[in-house]
């Protein structure tokens, strides 16, 4: 390497090498108008459009944001709330100390105590306009976070015997 130019600029004696690297995120070329459906997200040409309506608007960039941020905060609170409520449930009647169970997950005792004290119940992140479309999306999300719609339902049952035989309560 040589040192005597000016500063930022480095110059190799090496023979230089162009390596190209696939773009993994390129789902490549479809014809236009064609609509390839893969999971909950659907791909339009060469534009992920997952969660997009199909009346939107583009030129309305914030109105988009705003429905882009809900649905984040809904997926946030389906985490939060239901899968982590089936993991500790879960655990639990596998036989595992709260302790046990917060040392696991990486969540403190209270919330462990929090998440196996409260039934199962589906309710609302939010009220606005659009929720009802995001309630569409918790099958997908449970779905894809247990692995199969038969291992999200499973899970889902496992909460309510916890709730029948723990809490002696009938949840919905």
């Amino acid at each position: 390497m040589s040192f005597g130019r000016p500063f930022g600029v480095v110059t190799d004696s090496r023979p230089k090498r162009s390596i190209r690297r696939p773009n993994t995120n390129d789902c490549g070329p479809t014809p236009t108008g064609s609509i390839t459906t893969v999971g909950i997200a659907v791909s339009i040409g060469n534009r992920n459009t997952a969660f997009m309506p199909t009346d939107s608007n583009i030129s309305n960039p914030a109105a988009r944001r705003r429905d882009a941020q809900l649905l984040v905060k809904h997926l946030e609170f389906l985490a939060d709330n239901y899968v982590d409520q089936a993991l500790v449930k879960d655990a639990l009647l596998g036989g595992l100390s709260q302790s046990e169970v917060a040392k696991l997950l990486g969540m403190s005792k209270k919330t462990v105590n929090g998440h196996a004290r409260v039934p199962y119940m589906r309710y609302a992140a939010s009220i606005d306009p659009r929720a009802g479309e995001r309630v569409h999306f918790d099958r997908e999300f449970f779905a894809y976070v247990w692995g199969s719609d038969d291992a999200a339902q499973s899970a889902t049952a496992r909460c309510k015997q916890y709730d029948r035989e723990r809490l002696l309560v009938e949840s919905d």
